[in-house]
């Protein structure tokens, strides 16, 4: 079951408080892989509501997703992230 937790953390993106989220698969995380910001964050044009509606499956590639309307980011669990791959754990859902 894909589920969306609210980050309540200190360090917040100025104009996006209360935009970010981490992705969670059951109880695995999923680390958002893809272009970042100078905040260290990847900002996602998807609602921060059923992320089943924005994921789009990778065939041949057991949890991991698209996302559509951002085509340089994915989903993936983090073990799959290479060393120097530009990922966030807790990327903006900005809906714009």
């Amino acid at each position: 079951m894909l589920r969306l937790s609210l980050y309540t953390g200190v360090d917040q993106v100025a104009g996006y408080e209360g935009k970010r989220y981490a992705l969670l698969l059951g109880p695995v995380v999923l680390a958002c892989v893809g272009p970042m910001d100078a905040q260290s964050t990847a900002v996602l044009p998807v609602p921060a509501e059923d992320p089943a509606a924005w994921l789009v499956p990778k065939p041949g590639a057991p949890l991991t997703y698209g996302v559509k309307g951002a085509p340089l980011h994915e989903f993936r669990p983090l073990w799959t992230v290479n060393d120097g791959q530009p990922f966030t754990t807790y990327p903006i859902l900005a809906d714009k």
